[in-house]
């Protein structure tokens, strides 16, 4: 009797575990991290796969093995690209299946980047009144594209130093990343505490002004200004810092989170969480006023974890140290504002906290040249820069 072959045999096909679509985005000049592409024979699990492409062509530079791995350096590409491709899964019988892939390829890379700049010292100690905590750092988030081969200057800014015998908080020093001499990003300094010499001055985050006693106007607070910018989509971060009142309350610092505070408490106002490097921490906390009537100086604003991210107060809670009679210093590399001092004549403001820099990037395309000796940390498929000091990256 004859047999119908056919009728004994049903044909078996591979089936693909891998998406079709997009594989991914690839950068010319940097080695991609390999793909494994996946396609199995469901009623025949130890059938042996080959892979290969059918139709159009891998980028420029890349391989796929036989196995299905797929490897290599895009090469030769000037301008962003999607590469369209087929590839084929065959049995050990012979029986195929296709799928279409592509991948994004792109001539340059993203960066994040966190710029913050230093804190304005606390105002000096004031005979009779209170004096206004400094104001916080500027602070800029943003992302973009860079330029492969050029070099990017990093410029760390100082916090302001805190006032003397009735003087102002000076300003904090700004920071900035810089592309053939010309600023990209410019984050502005704190400005620095009110005392009787003066309003609270203007700078990333307002001053914080005065208790004033003798109506004498020196109670304003200062004005959050602009920070310079020529990226698209960036966030930036400034408040004023609060006016004191008559006879009332002295006025706490601006943070980048939030206005200064005058509500008898003097509180700075909060930093800003923002998490560029796996942690998340606050930025840019405004400096605690000084308390009237002997009581002690005005916290400093900034520390990066826990409460010490907010603002600084006025009795030194939550401050980078726990001040007596003089302001505390904002806590450095956050770019938080000074204390203000107690009310005697002689007792002197807290130091604003210096700034930061941080860049984030594809670990598959940083390059490793740096200057200034940045911290150098990886956070899963990134690598992150951390500038406290000028420096240098080039792409």
């Amino acid at each position: 009797m004859a047999y119908n072959r056919k009728l004994l045999y049903t044909k078996s096909f591979p089936s693909w575990n891998t998406p079709e679509g997009n594989l991914g985005s690839i950068i010319n000049g940097y080695a991609m991290t390999p793909i494994q592409l996946v396609a199995t024979e469901i009623n025949e699990p130890g059938s042996t796969i080959t892979y290969a492409v059918t139709t159009g062509s891998l980028p420029a530079g890349l391989t796929l093995s036989s196995s299905g791995e797929i490897s290599g350096t895009p090469t030769g590409y000037t301008s962003n690209e999607t590469v369209n491709f087929t590839i084929t899964a065959t049995d050990d019988e012979g029986e195929t299946a296709l799928r279409n892939f592509n991948f994004n390829v792109s001539i340059n890379y993203e960066v994040d980047y966190l710029v913050v700049a230093g804190g304005g010292g606390g105002g000096g100690g004031i005979s009779g009144d209170s004096p206004g905590g400094g104001g916080a750092g500027a602070v800029i988030y943003v992302s973009d594209f860079v330029n492969i081969g050029s070099t990017y200057s990093i410029t760390v800014g100082g916090g302001g130093a805190g006032g003397n015998n009735n003087s102002r908080g000076s300003n904090g020093q700004d920071s900035s990343v810089s592309l053939s001499g010309s600023n990209i990003i410019l984050s502005k300094g704190g400005g620095g505490g009110g005392s009787q010499a003066g309003r609270g001055l203007d700078g990333g985050s307002g001053g914080g002004g005065t208790r004033d006693g003798d109506s004498n106007n020196s109670e304003l607070g200062g004005s959050a200004v602009t920070s310079n910018i020529a990226m698209s989509g960036a966030s930036i971060y400034g408040n004023d810092g609060a006016t004191g009142t008559f006879q009332t309350d002295s006025a706490g610092g601006g943070g980048a989170g939030e206005q200064g505070n005058v509500d008898g408490s003097g509180f700075g106002g909060d930093g800003i969480q923002i998490n560029i490097d796996g942690n998340n921490y606050f930025w840019g906390g405004g400096g605690g006023a000084g308390e009237g009537n002997g009581g002690q100086g005005g916290g400093g604003g900034g520390a990066r974890t826990g409460l010490g991210g907010t603002g600084g107060i006025n009795d030194g809670q939550d401050a980078s140290e726990t001040p007596s009679d003089s302001g505390g210093n904002g806590g450095d590399n956050t770019g938080g504002g000074g204390g203000g001092a107690t009310n005697p004549t002689g007792f002197p403001g807290g130091n604003g906290g210096s700034g930061i820099v941080i860049l984030r990037m594809p670990s598959v395309a940083y390059s490793g040249t740096t200057t200034g000796s940045p911290t150098v940390t990886t956070d899963g498929s990134d690598t992150i820069l951390t500038y406290t000091g000028s420096g240098t990256y080039t792409a």
